[in-house]
């Protein structure tokens, strides 16, 4: 269980990183049955990004040993504040992803939010295979714009399926892979 984190974290207040690259996660795995609440954000996100991260992702070991970083059986319950649920696969496009890049898009399974509280317009971006988000009793304490909604389902971003060990790292272009 994670329960009641608050204030200025200055980055993700939650952050599950079942996979990303080489450089930034130590440790590579699916992570299930955990229960997150009572997170409350910064009231004013001068430092911190107010967000709770979900990666999955598929982990490629040597030439051919994979494994599947699936996120599930989780809940999120009573979280406050939190402008953006981010519960996307970590795309390849930065340096170093012609040698570490999740080879297939992540996975999250029975996901539930429960008693959200929104005190300004927040978004839940989802780009993963899903299956089973529910979302239940969300409370929005501003007034309604006519174009906001609350999830968001599509890639982001994307990861790259033809940059490998034969596309040069050349920086950040994203065109050399076709994804720009």
């Amino acid at each position: 269980m994670i329960h009641q984190i608050s204030g200025d974290s200055y980055d993700d207040p939650v952050s599950l990183t079942a996979w990303d690259w080489r450089p930034c996660c130590v440790t590579f795995g699916p992570i299930h049955h955990l229960t997150i609440k009572d997170i409350t954000g910064a009231p004013d996100e001068k430092h911190g990004t107010n967000a709770i991260r979900l990666l999955p992702g598929v982990k490629r070991f040597g030439d051919v040993i994979t494994l599947d970083c699936t996120i599930g059986d989780m809940t999120l319950r009573r979280d406050t504040g939190i402008r953006e649920f981010k519960l996307y696969d970590k795309p390849n496009l930065r340096g170093g992803r012609n040698k570490d890049f999740s080879v297939g898009i992540g996975t999250l399974k029975k996901i539930r939010f429960e008693d959200l509280t929104f005190n300004r317009p927040g978004i839940m971006e989802v780009h993963a295979n899903t299956d089973g988000l529910a979302i239940q009793n969300a409370k929005l304490n501003f007034p309604l714009a006519t174009n906001w909604h609350l999830r968001a389902l599509g890639p982001k971003s994307t990861t790259c399926k033809r940059c490998g060990p034969e596309v040069p790292d050349n920086g950040p272009s994203r065109s050399r892979c076709g994804v720009g």
